[in-house]
């Protein structure tokens, strides 16, 4: 792991704080339209974003996933047995999903 995002190899950050010129592949414009009009306000208010960002407040979300494939809360996963997998006769051959029946 690294202290900073800027320091991870295949970290898109410096694309998205304007330190690079992204790819042609990498779709930005909708996380940055949530951070300003422009594209220099966007590149600052989503470099602050991420600076001010308490990393032992945040929480591992792996730590909410269930059967290793669902990440939400237990009412969300439930719903998702119930909607999508319950009627699934081959759940047996999902090796995450062997546990639920």
């Amino acid at each position: 792991m690294v202290d900073r995002p800027d320091k991870y190899r295949w970290s898109s950050y410096p694309y998205f704080t304007g330190e690079k010129e992204a790819p042609e592949w990498l779709e930005m414009d909708w996380l940055l339209s949530q951070f300003g009009k422009t594209r220099k306000t966007s590149w600052k208010n989503y470099k602050r974003f991420v600076k001010d960002i308490n990393i032992k407040e945040l929480g591992n979300p792996s730590d909410d996933i269930t059967g290793g494939c669902i990440l939400g809360t237990s009412e969300f996963v439930n719903w998702v047995k119930d909607t999508f997998l319950k009627s699934r006769e081959t759940i047996k051959e999902i090796p995450q999903l062997r546990d639920w029946e």
